[in-house]
């Protein structure tokens, strides 16, 4: 396979996975752009577009993502899933699991990285990361669009960033690096949707504790309660009950602990 030549800030990377790499300077949110190429016909074939920042970043539910200019890692990937559309809802947990990792090997040895369903990426309990995909009407196509706090200094409390946990600046195009390379490492998990439930279990957030999910579909419903004990492969929440009851969860937002 053929290798393409890609500029990442100082670094070339050869990739035999994506066939092109464009940095933005300032863009509405590389998922639009994305979508956008896609569905005007510039682009059809796998390729990332990074950006120095979004002026509507943004995540699950039209959620802010909140970033100064040049100092995190903004980018949506352009995949091409080769299962079936059953397990696409897989692709973005199996993302959130390889943006994580790479996080913790730029953080300090002692942070806690986990994920936290459906897409957040968390830091010593502090979120630090975020994936969002989307599909393309009439199209093959996935968008998936990852989010890492690399220089940002959050405002608020519950955020943090690789230069709030070593107390200085880091590489955010190093960190990109290793984001892309790590994807190339896993592509056919990524694009067959091959989710191990054990492997998340072992990045989980609340794993083995009371939780409480708020359906996405209806936001106003009362939310779902129970234990969370895994993960289907198709990366849909598993949670068990008062009365020992296995409850799947396939869409939801605002997972919070709870006192039992």
């Amino acid at each position: 396979m053929p290798n393409h030549s890609l500029t990442i800030g100082p670094y070339t990377h050869q990739s035999a996975v994506f066939h092109w790499l464009i940095e933005l300077d300032t863009v509405d949110s590389t998922n639009a752009w994305a979508r956008r190429a896609i569905q005007s016909g510039r682009v059809c074939k796998p390729g990332v577009v990074m950006a120095q920042y979004q002026s509507a970043g943004r995540g699950r539910r039209a959620n802010q993502w909140e970033s100064s200019w040049g100092t995190d890692v903004l980018l949506s990937m352009v995949i091409h899933p080769r299962c079936d559309r059953s397990a696409w809802s897989a692709i973005p947990v199996i993302m959130g699991m390889i943006a994580a990792r790479v996080w913790a090997a730029h953080a300090p040895e002692t942070t806690r990285v986990q994920v936290k369903w459906p897409n957040d990426i968390m830091a010593n309990n502090r979120k630090c990361g975020g994936i969002l995909a989307e599909s393309i009407p009439s199209s093959d196509v996935l968008v998936v669009g990852v989010g890492l706090n690399v220089n940002h200094m959050p405002s608020q409390t519950d955020r943090t960033s690789l230069r709030n946990e070593w107390g200085q600046a880091r590489d955010r195009y190093a960190v990109a690096v290793a984001l892309i390379q790590e994807v190339e490492s896993h592509i056919m998990d990524v694009t067959h949707g091959r989710l191990d439930p054990s492997e998340w279990a072992s990045q989980a957030a609340y794993r083995g504790a009371w939780v409480s999910v708020c359906a996405h579909s209806d936001p106003a419903a009362d939310p779902t309660q129970g234990i969370l004990t895994g993960i289907t492969n198709r990366g849909h929440l598993i949670l068990t009950d008062s009365q020992n009851r296995s409850i799947t969860v396939v869409n939801g937002h605002t997972i919070r602990p709870i006192n039992r």
